[in-house]
């Protein structure tokens, strides 16, 4: 860090506080001190400078050299956006769609996103195109959502893949082309995001763009539950209880399983209701509280084999999947 920007940041002014600021935070030419860099970057955000206002918000929302705050955290995300800055438009989107520091409201949510979308910030016109979508703040419009989710993906932004993936895959908002949808799932899986690599599993559990490969469907399933994915969990838990990809192991299933209904998701609990019978509940319970997996220990019983009726209902209920989709829950600003 050069001493001219210290000795004008001592004096007061605000582009030097926060240029200052950022390079304690970071350790940047000065020895590192989180501490001592949010009170530099304080200084210019009080002054009125934007960018130190979303990089103080940021501070508060995740607790980075002062206590975290999601109040404060929204409302320097609202000065910064008051003055038109996107960074600032996106965060307080971000706090109104999450209920981070302020009422959930989805309404207010697309409105901020809508601005900073406009402003040609990519990681808004994802999220933009995820309200459109899913009806968050706005009527579903699948034209306008995959129009949004073009250009983020078009620059690999892994959401905006992932929608406009589904849109082909399903044919919403655009021609159907299921080739091009598992190619844009692939490139969003690949980046990490659990609810792509869902999709991804789908489609090569059912064959769907792609040649049908139970095995893969089993790699992308456990990708996403390796991340804590409580529908990764659950699909993974699914291919384990009927031998689909890997060997038929229905005391890791009944694991996976209760991840995913600890998690509250719904079809898990579903499951282990219809499939496993109270005694290795209460097993799979006792050994969870042990500290052990059952995965060798458990003595599961399932109570009946399902009728081929059942697993067509399964087959349908998993297109309907697809169709609807795998709710994305974006967790990030990346952008402060």
């Amino acid at each position: 860090m050069a001493a001219s920007y210290l000795e004008t940041a001592r004096n007061g002014d605000a582009q030097s506080q926060s240029y200052v600021g950022t390079c304690y935070v970071m350790g940047y030419g000065v020895p590192k001190s989180e501490a001592q860099g949010v009170a530099w970057i304080s200084k210019a955000a009080e002054q009125g400078l934007a960018e130190a206002q979303v990089k103080l918000a940021f501070s508060f929302l995740k607790g980075i050299g002062l206590t975290k705050d999601e109040s404060k955290a929204a409302l320097w995300y609202r000065k910064a956006a008051d003055q038109g800055d996107v960074h600032g438009e996106y965060g307080i989107a971000f706090c109104y769609a999450h209920g981070l520091g302020v009422l959930k409201d989805d309404a207010q949510a697309f409105s901020w996103y809508s601005k900073a979308a406009r402003r040609g910030d990519i990681e808004s016109e994802a999220q933009l195109g995820d309200c459109y979508e899913h009806g968050r703040g706005v009527s579903v419009n699948m034209s306008k959502a995959a129009s949004w989710y073009r250009d983020p993906a078009d620059q690999g932004n892994a959401l905006a893949l992932d929608g406009l993936g589904t849109c082909y895959l399903t044919g919403q908002g655009v021609s159907k082309d299921e080739l091009k949808g598992v190619t844009l799932l692939t490139k969003a899986a690949e980046q990490g995001l659990a609810d792509a690599q869902n999709k991804l599993g789908f489609c090569y559990q059912s064959g769907i763009g792609v040649a049908k490969n139970p095995t893969t469907a089993v790699i992308w399933y456990r990708k996403s539950a390796d991340q804590g994915d409580a529908k990764g969990e659950y699909y993974l838990a699914f291919c384990y209880q009927r031998g689909m990809g890997v060997p038929k192991d229905t005391n890791m299933a009944l694991g996976l399983y209760r991840k995913a209904s600890d998690q509250g998701y719904d079809e898990a609990k579903k499951e282990i209701t219809a499939s496993f019978t109270p005694v290795a509940i209460a097993a799979a319970a006792a050994a969870a509280a042990n500290g052990g997996s059952g995965a060798t220990s458990l003595l599961v019983q399932r109570r009946d084999e399902f009728s081929l009726v059942q697993l067509e209902v399964i087959g349908v209920i998993g297109v309907l999947l697809i169709a609807a989709l795998l709710v994305i829950c974006s967790n990030r600003p990346k952008r402060e």
